[in-house]
């Protein structure tokens, strides 16, 4: 493989990180980014933020040779998918920094929660569900990698549910599984 699954989940993040600032300069809901491995529920979120997307890696597909399109041919190219879950968690205690910040602008949290799934797709939407990256390996090669994300399934809102925080053990969550299409090429520098 031309990069390894560790570094996949690297341009997620950034990708997340970008969701992020884009979030904040648009309705100032600032969030926290964070992988787990359980179902949040399961989880002890260490969080200081009441705010929170999670990313729940649930499988890795087409990785095998044939399907990889490595080898041979394809010595250059590597595609793959990556299926995950994104969860949207807002608890409901504000921590005491963010008081003041949620007096100036009172969303209620299932609108806040809703809010950001909305402004999300909106997010993947101004991009075009697309995000390239590049990465030099040697003087000679650089890395085109390119990220098409997509839902393959439902927006699933929870009731208020309990998950172990150290500020708050209540939270509005929902999820939305999604499709991450990987496309790396190895190209020389000319």
């Amino acid at each position: 493989m031309l990069i390894d699954l560790h570094e996949t989940q690297i341009y997620i993040s950034q990708i997340l990180q970008a969701f992020a600032s884009y979030l904040l300069e648009r309705r100032g809901i600032s969030i926290q980014i964070i992988n787990i491995i359980n179902h949040p529920f399961l989880e002890d979120i260490n969080t200081s933020s009441c705010n929170v997307v999670a990313i729940k890696i649930i499988d890795y597909g087409k990785l095998g040779k044939r399907e990889l399109r490595s080898g041979g041919f394809y010595d250059s190219v590597n595609e793959y998918e990556l299926i995950m879950s994104i969860y949207f968690i807002c608890f409901a205690n504000l921590v005491k920094y963010d008081e003041a910040e949620a007096s100036q602008n009172p969303i209620d949290l299932l609108n806040r929660m809703t809010l950001m799934y909305q402004e999300f797709n909106s997010f993947l939407h101004n991009t075009s569900n697309i995000f390239k990256f590049s990465k030099s390996i040697d003087e000679k090669h650089t890395l085109k990698i390119k990220y098409v994300i997509h839902h393959i399934g439902r927006f699933t809102l929870n009731a208020p549910v309990t998950i172990k925080s150290k500020y708050s053990n209540k939270a509005t969550a929902s999820n939305i599984v999604t499709r991450v299409d990987v496309q790396v090429i190895k190209e020389e520098i000319t």
